[in-house]
C-alpha cells in the first residue's frame, strides 16, 4: 500500500474515533486544552497568535481567543483560499458576530478585515493548528488538501507551531511524505508533547 492510500485510510479510522466524542467530552477536553496552551511559557511571549475556528469534531479555542484578545495579542483567523492556501484576518472583540461561512462548513473571518502575512510573523509568536491526528514528536495528518502544510512550510523560525488536539488523535505513528510539515509541539487535554 502507497502512502496516500495509508493516509485515506487513517484519515477515516480518525473520523470514527472523532465522531465518537459527545459534544460535552469535546467541551471538557478543549477547555483543558486551552488553559494548558495558556500555562505554556510561550503563551506569555507571544505577540502574535494565529489561530483557527472549529470544525463540529475539532478542539474549541474561542474561549482562549477571547483571552488572547483581552491580553492585547494580536490574532488571527484563516480563510481558505482556492489555490489551497490560507490568508488570515485579524479580528477583535466581538469578532463572532460578524463571521462569514466559508468553505467545508467553516466559519472565516471577513475579508475586508486587516490581513496578517504568515512569513512575516514577529518572533515568539505562535501558529496553532488543527489536524486529524499527531504524534508526540509533531508529525501531523491533516484532512489532505495541504492548507496548513503550506502555511508551515512559510513560517519564520522564531514562531512557535503547536499541533492541537484530542488525547485520541495522538498516534505513536502517522506516514509522512516529503511536503509533510511537522510542528514543534503537540498539545491535548492531557499532556505536552515536544
Amino acid at each position: 500500500m502507497d502512502i496516500q492510500q495509508e493516509k485515506k485510510q487513517l484519515r477515516a479510522q480518525m473520523r470514527q474515533i472523532l465522531a465518537v466524542l459527545s459534544a460535552a467530552e469535546r467541551i471538557q477536553a478543549s477547555l483543558a486544552i486551552a488553559e494548558r496552551i495558556q500555562s505554556h511559557e510561550a503563551w506569555k511571549a507571544a505577540p502574535v497568535v494565529l489561530a483557527f475556528l472549529p470544525l463540529p469534531s475539532e478542539v474549541d479555542l474561542g474561549p482562549l481567543l477571547d483571552i488572547a484578545l483581552m491580553e492585547g495579542k494580536t490574532v488571527a483567523l484563516p480563510r481558505c483560499q482556492p489555490d489551497h492556501s490560507l490568508r488570515f484576518h485579524q479580528i477583535q472583540v466581538g469578532y463572532q458576530c460578524a463571521l462569514c461561512a466559508g468553505p467545508y462548513s467553516l466559519q472565516e473571518p471577513p475579508q475586508a478585515w486587516p490581513e496578517i502575512d504568515p512569513t512575516k510573523l514577529p518572533a515568539d509568536s505562535l501558529v496553532l493548528v488543527p489536524g486529524l491526528a499527531f504524534t508526540a514528536t509533531g508529525s501531523r495528518l491533516g484532512k489532505g488538501k495541504g492548507y496548513y502544510d503550506r502555511l508551515l512550510a512559510g513560517i519564520p523560525p522564531r514562531v512557535l507551531t503547536i499541533g492541537v488536539c484530542f488525547a485520541q488523535q495522538l498516534l505513536e505513528h502517522i506516514p509522512v511524505s516529503e511536503h509533510d510539515k511537522p510542528v514543534h509541539l503537540v498539545i491535548t487535554e492531557r499532556q505536552i508533547h515536544c
